[in-house]
């Protein structure tokens, strides 16, 4: 992507777990940098990864998020984090991509524009869009894979209508994966 956004990833600190262990069943921490440059209202973003952070709760991973607004006179405290969120003003030309991920560079991006407009022709509230973009992308970097499913949040494209009733979740072999990786990172 652009050299300004590696910029700003930069200030943060490459770590792959902040605590925990799948040997005694408790969620794993994941630290995740969501930066938002004023593309996306901050009450949107906030609920956003409350979603998010739902949806991996439920595949026991828990998700740190930090919310960095360069924009704004506040920062939330940057902590440690493995994986980058940039929520971007590009616009895909094709509709129905919302987002991509870059397993290498441990990042993703998601189409502030285009989940706006899949929001209002979807009749689906914005934050539950981009709570479920920002889960499938970041399924991506814990999955390190580019591939989908045929259900689920991993599926493309995805059924917002079953986003809304709480429908959409990793499929327990991508639950079984995302924690191995997590885990004992690939070197």
């Amino acid at each position: 992507m652009a050299r300004s956004i590696r910029t700003v990833l930069v200030a943060f600190t490459f770590q792959a777990l902040l605590g925990a262990t799948t040997t005694d069943n408790r969620p794993l921490t994941v630290g995740v940098s969501v930066i938002n440059r004023g593309y996306a209202n901050r009450e949107i973003v906030h609920a956003a990864t409350d979603g998010a952070r739902g949806i991996f709760r439920q595949a026991g991973i828990e998700m740190g998020f930090v919310v960095v607004d360069p924009l704004a006179s506040r920062v939330d405290a940057p902590k440690p984090a493995a994986f980058h969120i940039v929520l971007s003003d590009q616009r895909s030309p094709a509709k129905h991509v919302l987002g991509a991920a870059d397993i290498t560079e441990q990042t993703a991006w998601v189409l502030v524009r285009n989940i706006r407009e899949t929001a209002q022709d979807t009749r689906t509230d914005e934050a539950t869009v981009l709570a479920h973009v920002v889960a499938h992308e970041l399924g991506h970097l814990l999955l390190g894979s580019p591939e989908h499913s045929v259900s689920g949040v991993m599926t493309d494209p995805m059924d917002f209508t079953l986003a809304e009733q709480g429908g959409l979740r990793f499929h327990v072999e991508q639950i079984r994966r995302m924690r191995q990786r997590l885990v004992s990172p690939e070197p």
